[in-house]
């Protein structure tokens, strides 16, 4: 149909998308566990300044958690649409075919 390519293009961009959000969820966790192993690592830290840090780090991780199942709740969403859209573009692009075609035939 004349669509699907629009439709393989919107995927793509949404598949895209995940790919680059995933990597930037690696690269924030690689980074809060750069900084809970150096603290742990550090002969100088006091233990208090330690724990306070794995807190810290801890208190980061549950947003970017619920960041993260919210993303992929709304990327699931947008693929839906996405596919309904594109439904709803053959169904139209058949049914004009089709006036097209009887207009043909009676004149």
């Amino acid at each position: 149909m004349v669509f699907l390519s629009t439709h393989a293009c919107l995927q793509a961009t949404s598949m895209e998308y995940a790919k680059k959000a995933g990597v930037v969820d690696e690269e924030i966790e690689d980074a809060l566990h750069l900084i809970v192993r150096t603290a742990e690592r550090s002969v100088k830290m006091k233990k208090e300044l330690k724990q306070t840090i794995r807190y810290i780090v801890s208190t980061l991780r549950d947003p970017i958690v619920k960041l993260h199942v919210s993303r992929d709740s709304k990327t699931d969403e947008i693929s839906k649409l996405e596919k309904q859209v594109y439904d709803l573009k053959n169904i139209l692009c058949i049914k004009i075919y089709i006036i097209h075609y009887t207009i043909l035939i009676f004149f």
